[in-house]
């Protein structure tokens, strides 16, 4: 595990590459991680499923094991200054660079720094941010340092590259005008007030303007769950007060707090509380919720 103060980036290679018609990444996966750069030209950066438009002064940050593909658009090209880089030393025995793969191809007991998916893991999600006009002149200067090769050039690389990554990750951790704790309240309203809908990331990040990938960093935080886990234990609640309070019968109750197949809802009521729904409801809870708590449903 790598947390942002363990960073010490070790840069593996450096390039100003053209992507064309007849040039192009299309579905491959990267050993190391990736940071490319649109310095002109317009097209359209897909990373992990996700296709962003890649237009001028626009940054990319992503982690090794991911699957992208670098597109221009037609007769166009599209230049940008790419880095091959690890957070951190560990892997600096492989200097030469290391091709992606194709992802037919890729194996992934070869990635240099293998992540989990941990809210504090540096990279772990991407970094996406436009207009970043003033990035340019510092990832030059990294390139340059990587071209001049010159004594100590990979210390002085990685000072360049630390200062660079760190002020991404700030950037990226404060580009709403929201504190923290505020954007995790809205998107737990969001929860409450349309718990009985279906809901992933991308319909939480429509309703509450935050990027996907930016929601479960959230949820990981601040809930220790992630989105897909804390929304099926709200439903789970919603549903004990609706057994306990309401004579509803139970076939409605699962469709009403959000769950679209009731041999799913049943199944996982039981996982959660330890009772089917209807004994539940038969008063077998009693045993435990004469002790002072109800059954843990997380």
């Amino acid at each position: 595990m790598i947390y942002e103060r363990d960073i010490r980036p070790f840069v593996r290679y450096a390039q100003i590459t053209s992507i064309s018609d007849t040039k192009r990444f299309d579905e491959v996966v990267a050993y190391d991680h990736r940071l490319f750069y649109v310095r002109s030209g317009e097209g359209r950066i897909i990373i992990d499923g996700t296709e962003y438009r890649a237009q001028p002064f626009d940054l990319f940050i992503f982690r090794s094991g991911l699957k992208y593909s670098l597109i221009n658009d037609p007769q166009a090209e599209l230049e940008l200054i790419g880095l091959s880089f690890d957070l951190t030393f560990q892997g600096s025995e492989a200097k030469s660079p290391i091709p992606p793969s194709v992802e037919a191809n890729f194996d992934p007991k070869l990635i240099i720094e293998p992540m989990k998916a941990e809210d504090d893991a540096p990279l772990y999600y991407p970094i996406i941010q436009h207009k970043r006009g003033d990035a340019e002149n510092e990832l030059l200067g990294i390139y340059s340092e990587y071209k001049s090769k010159l004594k100590l050039y990979e210390h002085r690389l990685s000072g360049k590259m630390l200062a660079f990554l760190i002020d991404a990750i700030q950037r990226n951790d404060f580009s709403s005008a929201e504190p923290k704790n505020k954007r995790i309240d809205r998107v737990l309203e969001v929860i409450r007030t349309h718990y009985s809908e279906p809901l992933s990331n991308h319909t939480v990040g429509k309703l509450t303007g935050y990027h996907e990938n930016h929601i479960n960093r959230l949820m990981v935080r601040y809930t220790g769950m992630s989105l897909h886990s804390y929304l099926q234990s709200y439903r789970i609640e919603r549903a004990i007060e609706l057994l306990q309070g309401t004579d509803l019968p139970i076939n409605e109750i699962y469709s009403m707090v959000g769950f679209l197949d009731f041999t799913h809802f049943s199944k996982y009521f039981k996982k959660k509380t330890g009772y089917t729904p209807s004994d539940f409801r038969g008063g077998r809870q009693k045993r435990t919720d004469s002790d002072g708590y109800l059954p843990n449903i997380v």
